[in-house]
């Protein structure tokens, strides 16, 4: 099974509040903070490594990442990870997972047999400047970026929202007035991406349930009922969910 070769970190509050779902979900799974406090808001998780010294790093990046390179007992614990892939969740805005998720993703990637994957999760747009700071700073730590500006920083919504308007003009000179692409945003590639995903798992006969957890980290989702929604308000996965129900319980799987 693909969850036998799958390991999870989850560092800070946010990637700890992500983490624990997998946990729950029997994913070998290991929860990073300093916060006493925080640990305290998960009195279920198991694996807790507590950067021993730092209770809490008012927002300072920098003090994580040294917080970490003290607590050698985690960094030996991440080294020896025997999981053929490695997700690494964190937050970008905050101070425990945003200062030590590059580091975390690099000791796991030491061995060059292993899929290494970090997720960072993105605050939202109302939340403290500081928080927006420090995900980009965050952002630039990683260098493979898919998408980036010409000067290789990350893009931002309103940048890549431009590029596709101005792509679709383009286009529409090229067409019939009665035959003219209609205008989309950045977001209707997740949507699409998401759908596609469960149409497949779908129609492969695989247990959307089971695997939905891993489709919400992919997206950045903290809540999986958020990627939930993709599946409840999509016509075409409800009517392919509906044919499966009528092949194994009979009957119309509207009544």
């Amino acid at each position: 099974m693909l969850k036998d070769e799958i390991a999870v970190i989850g560092a800070g509050l946010a990637g700890e509040t992500v983490g624990i779902e997998f946990q729950r979900r029997n994913y070998l799974t290991y929860l990073i903070n300093g916060s006493v406090q925080d640990n305290k808001s998960l009195p279920d998780a198991k694996n807790l490594l507590v950067l021993e010294g730092y209770d809490g790093l008012s927002g300072e990046r920098s003090l994580a990442y040294e917080a970490l390179k003290r607590n050698r007992r985690i960094l030996k614990k991440i080294a020896e990870i025997d999981k053929k892939i490695i997700i690494c969740i964190a937050s970008g805005g905050g101070s425990t997972g945003s200062g030590t998720l590059p580091y975390i993703s690099e000791i796991a990637a030491s061995n060059p047999d292993k899929i290494v994957v970090a997720v960072l999760l993105m605050p939202r747009p109302d939340e403290a400047i500081q928080k927006r700071l420090n995900a980009y700073k965050n952002k630039l730590e990683f260098p493979d970026l898919l998408f980036t500006t010409k000067f290789c920083t990350p893009l931002n919504s309103q940048i890549y929202c431009d590029a596709i308007e101005k792509i679709i003009n383009e286009i529409n000179l090229t067409r019939d007035p009665l035959d003219t692409m209609d205008k989309f945003s950045g977001h209707c590639f997740r949507h699409t991406f998401a759908t596609r995903t469960i149409k497949n798992w779908l129609e492969q006969g695989m247990d959307v349930n089971a695997k939905l957890l891993l489709l919400s980290t992919y997206m950045g989702h903290i809540h999986p009922e958020d990627t939930y929604w993709y599946l409840s308000s999509t016509p075409e996965l409800m009517d392919i969910a509906s044919r499966k129900y009528e092949n194994i319980f009979g009957g119309d799987a509207h009544e």
